[in-house]
């Protein structure tokens, strides 16, 4: 069996001896190796938080508030006298406005018109077109002459609602020219061409009436003779006045009104004085011969006699309760101030004194077109 004694002694011999030599310098390097290490390792993770913060930096989306940076303008580096180098000053140049804060980027297009409004006209327009195909074909499909007349009439009158003027004188002139024995059907087809401004077309219906009837026809001579006024055809316009005054035994006022004026226009003062006097006494309430004697007179140089007879168709105006027409009203107006103006001038008796045309002279009337032939009071003709 082997002696252990010695051994243990001989160990704690050496701790307190020569073997503690020989572990110092072992203990010396291991302290240096955990030193070192924690010092790498301290480096190591400093390293590696730098690495995730510029990848973060890096990774990071730009901000969509944040504002545009300034651009930098500026030279290049100088260097004083000394030595030095001076980088001169900064400016910041303006930025130019993007293309999303531009006003004009930002702008609402403009809407394009709507075309509701001109769709509906066409719609319109293409509605009536229809109504008017449909009425001409009504007439095409007439047999007989008078109603083919009366369907043509109804189209004419669509037409004027229609202010379709210029076709509706076309459909009259067609209508002129049929050969049917209508004489009322004509005389109301020369009111309407005269009513429409178609003077000559009204002529010619007027005449037709007056041929069918054998001359026997007095409103339309009348109104013949009227709007050959119009056309300054005052020989012609004098003759046919002339045949209704005689066919209705001279009690024809407004005739006779008409063919006063006819000779006022031809510088025949006291022939058309006695046809509107003659005028007045078939018809005390005329208007427009009141008005067109009163000017004769002052024209005369009697502006007084004008006054009074102004005044006493006021006055029996007055006395029925009625309203004064304001064509007496506006000629007293004139005649006054002509007068006046007169009498100041030459310091003696009014004189008027007054332009004779056409213009000045006194308005013919002609009759209206109430689609039927109708008897007027007193031998006057319809009213225009």
């Amino acid at each position: 069996m082997l002696d252990e004694t010695p051994y243990l002694n001989r160990s704690h011999a050496v701790v307190g001896g020569g073997r503690w030599r020989l572990m110092l310098p072992l203990t010396i390097v291991l302290m240096l190796a955990i030193a070192a290490g924690a010092v790498n390792g301290a480096a190591l993770q400093k390293s590696q938080r730098r690495r995730g913060a510029t990848t973060k930096a890096r990774v990071k989306a730009p901000s969509k508030t944040s504002a545009r940076a300034p651009r930098v303008t500026g030279g290049n580096a100088r260097r004083t006298a000394s030595g030095e180098f001076v980088r001169p000053r900064r400016t910041l140049a303006p930025v130019s406005p993007t293309a999303s804060s531009s006003p004009a980027a930002t702008k609402t297009p403009a809407v394009a018109p709507s075309t509701e409004h001109a769709s509906e006209e066409m719609t319109t327009v293409s509605r009536e077109d229809a109504e008017l195909a449909e009425m001409r074909a009504e007439i095409s499909a007439a047999e007989d002459g008078q109603e083919r007349a009366r369907l043509q009439r109804k189209l004419v009158d669509r037409l004027i609602e229609l202010n379709r003027k210029v076709v509706a004188i076309d459909e009259l002139r067609v209508m002129a020219k049929d050969e049917r024995f209508d004489p009322t059907g004509f005389y109301n087809l020369g009111n309407t061409l005269a009513q429409l401004g178609d003077a000559n077309g009204a002529v010619d219906a007027y005449r037709k009436a007056i041929s069918q009837r054998r001359g026997n026809y007095t409103r339309a001579q009348n109104n013949l003779g009227v709007v050959l006024i119009r056309l300054g055809r005052w020989e012609e316009a004098a003759a046919a006045l002339d045949s209704a005054v005689k066919q209705e035994n001279g009690a024809y006022a407004e005739a006779r009104f008409n063919l006063g004026r006819v000779h006022w226009l031809r510088g025949e003062a006291k022939s058309a004085i006695k046809e509107w006097e003659r005028t007045l006494k078939l018809q005390p309430e005329h208007v427009g011969a009141t008005v067109a004697l009163a000017r004769a007179y002052a024209e005369a140089g009697d502006a007084q006699r004008g006054l009074k007879m102004l005044d006493d168709f006021s006055s029996r105006m007055s006395l029925r309760a009625a309203v004064v027409p304001r064509e007496i009203v506006i000629v007293r107006g004139e005649i006054v101030a002509a007068a006046n103006a007169s009498g100041a001038e030459n310091n003696r008796r009014p004189t008027l004194i007054t332009e004779r045309s056409s213009g000045n002279a006194p308005a013919a009337r002609v009759g209206n077109n109430t689609g039927r032939d109708q008897q007027t009071q007193a031998g006057t003709s319809p009213a225009p």
